[in-house]
């Protein structure tokens, strides 16, 4: 009678089973945590940019005066009537002109850091008065921009919605263009 000894351990295929499900559960998480973050990312900027019209208004109506918000290039407000993708300021605007002059008070500035994504309004400032009402109604919108088309967060976006009462709110955006 021959006895056989029972051999403990793993075939080659089994190895590779194994390896090849694994890959498939890592590649699947990747994917998964890039849309995280991308979200992530364009829920950041939305907020910071609501925030940033929420303290206008607010100023606006405490110091009883009128308070902008342009596109920024860093140090002055930018020429561009669209884009505010750089950032953004705060300021008095004392002689309601939506340019920060020398004489007006700069309350704060907004950088974009994140890659990939627009900030666009269709005018080139914001201007709370102190009351805190606008006569700039509209939406900003808040693109992000994904070349990798498997992140299944492509053109994903949001808006942030001004009234002519100041009131201000976000929305989704399924899909920018």
């Amino acid at each position: 009678m021959i006895y056989r000894t029972r051999q403990y351990g793993l075939t080659f295929v089994e190895l590779l089973f194994v390896a090849i499900v694994s890959a498939v559960v890592v590649f699947s998480g990747v994917i998964g945590l890039k849309g995280w973050v991308t979200g992530w990312q364009l829920d950041s900027l939305t907020q910071q940019l609501r925030s940033s019209l929420d303290m206008a208004r607010n100023r606006a109506v405490f110091h009883r005066t009128s308070v902008s918000v342009c596109a920024s290039d860093g140090n002055k407000c930018a020429d561009s009537q669209m884009d505010w993708s750089s950032g953004w300021m705060v300021f008095s605007d004392t002689n309601n002109n939506g340019d920060l002059d020398d004489s007006e008070r700069l309350i704060k500035i907004f950088s974009s850091l994140t890659e990939n994504v627009s900030v666009r309004w269709n005018r080139k400032h914001l201007r709370f008065n102190s009351l805190g009402q606008t006569a700039d109604a509209g939406s900003f919108v808040v693109c992000h921009y994904d070349r990798d088309s498997n992140s299944g967060k492509e053109n994903e976006g949001r808006k942030v919605v001004v009234s002519l009462a100041g009131r201000i709110r976000t929305e989704d955006i399924p899909f920018c263009n």
